[in-house]
């Protein structure tokens, strides 16, 4: 599984795929160059975006303040930016998911 991953100060930016309204949240795989991460919320006022910040933390094992939606927060596709977080530990993260 590979995304395509940036360096940022302190972290690490990368896509993701939202997929709202879905049965069982978390985080599901890769999509295209995207992290997919299912949410149970709807995208209206923002309420997915919320639930993938928390679904993106519990997954990475940082705190919700250390996930940012920096573009797309309207979209399905965003970009992420995860501190305290390497791009080396994200993709330990991934080799989980297999």
């Amino acid at each position: 599984m590979t995304i395509h991953l940036r360096p940022a100060p302190g972290g690490v930016e990368f896509t993701v795929f939202a997929a709202p309204r879905s049965r069982k949240p978390g985080v599901t795989g890769v999509y295209a160059d995207a992290l997919r991460v299912a949410v149970r919320s709807a995208p209206e006022k923002g309420k997915a975006n919320v639930e993938l910040v928390e679904v993106l933390s519990g997954f990475l094992g940082v705190k919700p303040g250390a996930v940012e939606i920096v573009a797309g927060g309207g979209m399905r596709r965003k970009r992420v930016r995860v501190t305290g977080v390497s791009p080396a530990g994200l993709q330990q993260a991934l080799e989980r998911l297999r």
